[in-house]
């Protein structure tokens, strides 16, 4: 496995924070903690666990 968590999967990077954050908003407010969000999202997405989870990490600590 590569050290972003991504495996032998096609990495992609042309996927902006925004998107990334609104798909963890999302799930989260379906009832997901944010750990099985970041997975969902990485999986989703094909974008590094450690990117997500850092986006989901800031939006914790981001008021609203």
């Amino acid at each position: 496995m590569e050290a972003d968590g991504s495996g032998d999967r096609q990495v992609s990077e042309d996927v902006g924070d925004a998107a990334i954050a609104d798909a963890i908003r999302s799930r989260m407010a379906a009832g997901l903690d944010r750990r099985q969000a970041v997975a969902e999202v990485t999986a989703q997405l094909r974008v590094p666990r450690r990117r997500v989870y850092a986006l989901a990490v800031a939006l914790r600590d981001t008021p609203g």
